[in-house]
């Protein structure tokens, strides 16, 4: 079973770029009656046997790609809309329509980089796993970063922030300043209603605090 993913011109280029074959998980474009579908291979599916079961299975493996795929290029918007199955040699698409949506955006950058020698000609490496296919990789082998990246992801609140810290520290994360005061001002914020938490001295803004979790999980992540 493989999940058909919907993402624009430059996205599905990322994509591609990112997760590319035979490593885990990875993009292909697949065609049948002259239709292109943008198709994405990820092992945690392996255990689906309903379209249902392997779309409900993809929407996190997609949140966690879109996270990771926005820390490296920018933003990264792709969405799931349904699953791909194969029957004979025929495929079978299966659209599965929800009305919630996730965006990324973390700046601007690209998803391709080329090393060039001394002559100006690139070089040829071996083939590896993507930077991005080795975060999902880290994500997987460690559910709590899993978790907590997910916490991280779209556009947390407060509360959302504070279970990312939790998650951190539950990981062995040892936190530094900065994200001590996240930590304190994010409890403060999600116990506003009774102040038993108080906030730091410079509490950062929520969108300061953002920016400073996503790059301590992402260091994790490449550890």
């Amino acid at each position: 079973m493989r999940l058909l993913l919907r993402a624009d011109g430059a996205e599905r280029r990322n994509w591609l770029d990112l997760f590319s074959a035979p490593f885990d998980p990875s993009v292909e474009v697949l065609s049948q009656d002259g239709q292109e579908h943008l198709v994405l291979n990820v092992a945690r599916l392996g255990a689906s046997s309903t379209p249902r079961e392997a779309y409900d299975a993809g929407k996190l493996a997609v949140r966690e790609m879109n996270a990771i795929v926005a820390r490296i290029v920018g933003k990264s918007n792709v969405t799931l809309t349904g699953t791909v199955r194969s029957f004979g040699d025929r495929l079978l698409v299966d659209f599965i329509m929800e009305t919630e949506t996730a965006h990324f955006r973390f700046g601007a950058g690209a998803a391709r980089f080329q090393i060039l020698d001394q002559h100006g000609e690139p070089i040829v490496e071996e083939a590896a796993p993507s930077i991005a296919q080795e975060r999902y990789k880290a994500a997987a082998a460690q559910p709590i970063l899993a978790e907590a990246l997910a916490y991280s992801a779209g556009a947390p609140d407060w509360f959302d922030l504070y279970k990312a810290c939790e998650c951190l520290l539950a990981a062995g994360v040892k936190l530094d300043s900065g994200m001590k005061e996240v930590k304190q001002t994010a409890n403060a914020f999600r116990h506003r209603a009774n102040g038993s938490s108080r906030l730091p001295p410079n509490p950062p803004s929520l969108l300061d605090a953002v920016r400073r979790t996503r790059p301590c999980i992402n260091r994790e992540l490449d550890r």
